[in-house]
């Protein structure tokens, strides 16, 4: 069975709650249209209460890696793709920083503080910076002026998955 995003990324975020966090709390239900014979009989539901426990189980260990970043300036919006679901919850802003390598010295800003939201939309996480942080960029002439000279540099460490895998 292949799991869609959107599925996957449910279960995931409620692995903190207990769902699907061991072989002891991962069961299998469906609905009986799930499944249907060659001639178009369904199959006996398995309702909930009565799941099927798994027999097998193989916990995430797959860290988060950034596999592109795009940040607005005029809206001060940062949005980070990662190659598995990052929780948001673990986000340490101090390890963001947007850097500039054009011209012979570097410009970077850590991120101050903490952002005005943060928001998750699958792989996809979007950091709304302070004003604080915007103006400090702004007011940085070829920080973060252009694609061409705008770079994200994230610390190790700096989010984990659901599962407490930390990104490196």
């Amino acid at each position: 069975v292949q799991l869609s995003s959107a599925d996957l990324l449910g279960i995931k975020s409620q692995y903190s709650k207990g769902l699907a966090s061991s072989v002891n709390t991962t069961y299998i239900t469906l609905q009986a249209s799930a499944i249907r014979d060659v001639f178009g009989t369904d199959v006996l539901a398995i309702t909930n209460g009565r799941g099927i426990q798994v027999r097998n189980y193989v916990r995430d260990a797959t860290s988060p890696i950034l596999v592109y970043s795009a940040f607005d300036r005029n809206q001060g919006v940062l949005n980070l793709t990662f190659s598995d679901f990052p929780d948001p919850a673990t986000i340490t802003f101090a390890k963001i920083s947007i850097k500039n390598s054009n011209g012979s010295t570097p410009l970077s800003q850590i991120l101050s503080q903490s952002p005005v939201a943060v928001s998750q939309d699958g792989f996809t996480t979007s950091i709304y910076l302070t004003s604080a942080d915007l103006n400090q960029i702004k007011a940085t002439p070829n920080l973060a002026s252009n694609d061409n000279n705008t770079y994200i540099s994230l610390a190790a460490g700096f989010v984990s998955d659901y599962f407490g895998n930390s990104s490196l």
